[in-house]
């Protein structure tokens, strides 16, 4: 579920966690591990990168053709906005 959420795998802390409170309550301790993923910053980043894709988003313009870029508050406000939860 992390790694598909954040396309980072869980750390060993995380694990660890995982296992003590899924001995006393699975579902309780699956629900506390997706609220922690959904709160993360790289679950905006990772889930950004479709869209970002679709709309042909790039932080360069190429080879030896980039000057001032200012496209980056586009994507930054699409991490930002996937991380809220802000509807469509």
């Amino acid at each position: 579920m992390t790694l598909d959420l954040t396309g980072l795998p869980p750390t060993a802390d995380e694990c660890r966690e995982f296992e003590k409170a899924a001995a006393a309550d699975f579902n309780q301790a699956y629900e506390h591990a997706i609220d922690r993923v959904l709160a993360s910053p790289a679950y905006g980043e990772h889930m950004a990168v479709p869209w970002l894709d679709a709309a042909r988003y790039a932080d360069s313009y190429g080879y030896q053709s980039d000057l001032l870029n200012t496209q980056w508050p586009y994507r930054d406000w699409v991490i930002r906005a996937l991380n809220a939860d802000i509807p469509f």
